[in-house]
């Protein structure tokens, strides 16, 4: 005997394999490549061969040869399901779906680059997983777009503030940052919501800072065009 839920849960499990694939793959593919981040191309092909990295490579970690080390981006991508999986629970309790739960995500994910180890002070289990307490080579402005606004407490107190970047140091990821971190408009992407999130001009601009600024545009066009993607990837 079927039921009409049938398809619906099997539709729902496919999902749900499809989003931890991504998140395995993502992470694999991260210890893959962190040893040899900032290898040239060349140190690469000589030390790893024709056809590159094609296993896990060891890190010397406090004396110790270590494999499969993942860097700041997964640490951050764990933090980011952690707020969504968040803002689903709001929404099934009727409290509306807001990206803005990122931004105490992000900042608990700050937590793991500034201590030794879990203190108790945060709710969830991410948390307290001992092994993300360590810095991986995080980008300046992930770090100081969630520290300074701490104004050296233990933890942000007011979520919501738009963060506070400098254009010359804003990745993709980070022009994402300053989107959820916004209670308004930041569940859409529009041109309107870019041009308001743009750094501002100089009167003293020089064609390097104009180059920097439309970089920034771009980097978070290319941010929200691949979430996109992917989002679109797993529901196929």
């Amino acid at each position: 005997m079927t039921t009409g839920r049938a398809p619906e849960r099997h539709g729902l499990e496919n999902y749900r394999s499809r989003v931890r694939g991504s998140l395995l793959g993502g992470a694999i593919g991260d210890a893959l490549g962190g040893p040899v981040e900032f290898w040239s191309l060349d140190r690469i092909r000589a030390e790893c061969g024709r056809d590159g990295v094609k296993e896990y490579l060891s890190e010397s970690v406090d004396g110790a040869r270590i494999y499969g080390r993942i860097t700041d981006d997964t640490q951050m991508t764990l933090f980011t399901v952690d707020g969504m999986i968040r803002a689903s629970v709001r929404q099934d309790r009727g409290l509306g779906f807001t990206v803005g739960v990122l931004h105490p995500a992000y900042d608990r994910w700050l937590d793991t680059q500034l201590q030794d180890g879990p203190d108790g002070e945060r709710d969830g289990w991410l948390i307290n997983e001992r092994w993300l307490y360590s810095r991986r080579a995080p980008g300046n402005t992930c770090l100081s777009a969630l520290e300074v606004p701490r104004g050296g407490r233990r933890k942000l107190e007011q979520f919501g503030t738009e963060a506070t970047t400098r254009p010359r140091g804003a990745a993709g990821l980070c022009a994402v940052l300053r989107l959820v971190s916004c209670p308004r408009g930041c569940g859409r992407w529009n041109g309107s919501l870019a041009r308001r999130r743009r750094p501002p001009a100089t009167p003293t601009a020089t064609p390097q800072d104009s180059w920097h600024q439309e970089r920034w545009r771009c980097s978070l066009a290319r941010s929200c065009a691949e979430a996109i993607w992917i989002g679109r990837s797993m529901k196929r």
